[in-house]
């Protein structure tokens, strides 16, 4: 156990296993040291997802997210990708492995020369689908289109065998931006959308539904919402029109709470270092879409908290481990937003300008890196017909500003996921442009600042789920990419070995 007086210490467990698998006591005790110490340290993803009424609805990123997506309070999963590609602009915060660790290949499926090996195929071809590392590292998939419908079917992946196991159907189809997925503290998987809830034991590999949501739109039409994990261990969900309720996952039940007014269309929740809950733009008119709020689990009230000096839609939402929380881009009808970025600080409830990205409008991924500091990536801006522009830029926390680190390699198109791997550095792999889908992946060197080839993948893909495993490995499965001249969700998956070629 790490000694509790030893906020060092407290950061490095906390960076090498996650917070989602940590204990509560040492989540508590993590948290608290070094609020006292270092003035708020959190990491944790948050995502928003695309409507039918923006432009950019088939072009919505994961990462993984991942803060698979992603990284996380109390039972937060990683985003890998972890989250539904194109039902995010992730946030990646992935945790390191265990010390001592080494990045390893199932037998039989591993060659020396490959940078990229494809291991087992999934039973059912996915797009629009989510992945969760579950706490004994193995990565539940669920869910996803099929045509032009989604699925009910899930299934395990074994990086120990490098396989693939059925385990179990929800009880009703789930995918694209109205899906959601959330590890509980419990070591459960909580999944939802408008129409309903259920949870998936890894011990018993079952799906079970959960009490009766609060808020179900009786048409179902109704979003999901998004979850994000309480210090406590419940599950807060705000839907669209500002409605929220929490999930028990002691009680099995979901408690409505009040209601969030104004309502917002896009609600982006992140938990703050003292509990509360922050939601920040949502709307792309002035009038709603640059106010802010704090939901407190303790009375169950909602309290306007500033607001920011852009209206904001579609944005990223980094909580920076310093304990502020740092918006980027939006997508709106106001002119020049694309590229601003603003601060909140939770000591003050204020906001403030924190310069414009230099190159990049509308950025599509922002990865928390150890030091602090925060990668954006436009995964559409890389070498365009020769032209080389700027494509990833990095926000220094400490200074308050923005630096071009090189020209991205390749042109990703919409639709690529970012990983951070347990070294620091970070993958951007896949995407589409009009020729369809790509294969092509890069790595990010934070310590150099710049960009280096990462092979091709196995096969070209778009809107995959990319998530990071126990030994350094990352998992990118599914997808769609272009088959009988359509894009159609695929079931291969393959992995990605930082250790090879490198």
């Amino acid at each position: 156990m790490t000694k509790p007086r030893d906020p060092d210490a407290l950061l490095s467990a906390y960076l090498a296993v996650g917070m989602e698998v940590l204990p509560d006591r040492v989540v508590d005790s993590v948290l608290d040291e070094i609020h006292r110490t270092r003035q708020r340290v959190v990491v944790r993803p948050s995502r928003t997802r695309p409507t039918s009424r923006t432009a950019l609805a088939a072009a919505a990123i994961v990462v993984v997210v991942a803060l698979a997506g992603a990284f996380a309070l109390a039972g937060r999963p990683s985003p890998t990708p972890s989250l539904t590609p194109r039902a995010s602009l992730p946030i990646v915060v992935a945790p390191s492995p265990t010390a001592g660790t080494t990045a390893s290949t199932a037998p039989g499926i591993r060659r020396q020369e490959d940078v990229w090996i494809a291991t087992g195929t999934m039973r059912t071809p996915r797009s629009g689908h989510t992945a969760v590392r579950l706490n004994d590292g193995r990565v539940l998939v669920a869910g996803g289109a099929r045509g032009n419908e989604n699925d009910t079917s899930a299934e395990l992946y074994d990086p120990a065998t490098g396989t693939w196991a059925a385990t179990g159907n929800m009880a009703r189809p789930r995918g694209g931006f109205a899906f959601g997925a959330t590890l509980l503290s419990n070591g459960k998987v909580l999944v939802g959308d408008g129409k309903g809830a259920e949870v998936y034991d890894p011990n018993s590999g079952t799906w079970t539904a959960t009490g009766r949501m609060a808020v179900v739109d009786p048409d179902g039409t109704g979003h999901w919402g998004l979850a994000t994990m309480l210090r406590d261990g419940r599950a807060l969900v705000v839907h669209d029109g500002g409605k929220a309720e929490f999930y028990d996952p002691e009680s099995g039940s979901w408690t409505a709470t009040r209601t969030l007014t104004p309502p917002v269309d896009i609600p982006t929740p992140v938990t703050l270092p003292d509990g509360k809950v922050l939601v920040a733009g949502g709307e792309d008119t002035a009038r709603d879409g640059n106010r802010a709020a704090l939901y407190d689990p303790a009375t169950g009230a909602w309290n306007a908290t500033g607001a920011m000096g852009s209206p904001r839609l579609e944005h990223i939402v980094v909580p920076l481990l310093d304990g502020r929380v740092l918006v980027v881009g939006f997508t709106s009808r106001v002119k020049d937003g694309a590229s601003s970025a603003e601060l909140y600080d939770p000591s003050n409830g204020s906001w403030s300008a924190t310069g414009n990205l230099s190159g990049l409008n509308n950025p599509h991924t922002a990865t928390l890196l150890p030091d602090g500091s925060v990668l954006v990536v436009g995964c559409g801006a890389g070498v365009g017909k020769g032209k080389p522009t700027v494509s990833a830029e990095l926000y220094e926390p400490t200074s308050g500003s923005w630096t071009a680190v090189g020209h991205m390699l390749e042109n990703h198109g919409v639709a690529c996921a970012a990983t951070l791997l347990a070294d620091s550095r970070v993958l951007v792999a896949g995407g589409s442009n009009d020729t369809g889908a790509l294969a092509s992946a890069e790595i990010y060197d934070p310590v150099t600042r710049t960009w280096t080839t990462a092979g091709n993948m196995v096969t070209p893909r778009s809107d995959q789920t990319a998530t990071l495993l126990p030994g350094g490995q990352v998992l990118v499965a599914g997808g769609q990419n272009v088959i009988s001249g359509l894009f159609s969700p695929v079931a291969s998956a393959e992995l990605y070995d930082p250790g090879v070629g490198n």
